[in-house]
């Protein structure tokens, strides 16, 4: 299974490792994460760094949440998911209806 850091843990991190007072072996060590991730976190931070202060990436990061979050109000797939299972339920009562259920000998039409 796969380690997950928090975002707070990874920001601690890569704090430490752009100071600089530390190796990446000597920061690899004192977290225990591995170096090879620690470089991917500070690659990460340098190149995002840089958009924290750009408004516009900030406008259409917001704007880019809140479709996120009206796609998964109109999507609501535990609705879905019943009025998937209660049209498979009524299109087996209609199914019986038609073709009869059958008890042992006896035919029962619904």
């Amino acid at each position: 299974m796969r380690k997950q850091y928090s975002p707070n843990f990874k920001s601690k991190v890569v704090l430490d490792l752009l100071r600089e007072d530390k190796t990446l072996n000597e920061a690899a060590a004192e977290y225990s994460v591995h170096v090879n991730q620690l470089r991917h976190w500070r690659k990460q931070a340098k190149e995002r760094l840089p958009d924290i202060f750009n408004r516009e990436k900030q406008v259409s990061q917001a704007e880019f949440k809140k479709k996120e979050q009206e796609t998964r109000r109109n999507a609501r797939p535990d609705k879905t998911a019943n009025a998937f299972r209660r049209s498979l339920s009524e299109s087996r009562v209609r199914e019986n209806r038609t073709h009869g259920l059958t008890r042992g000998d006896e035919v029962i039409v619904a």
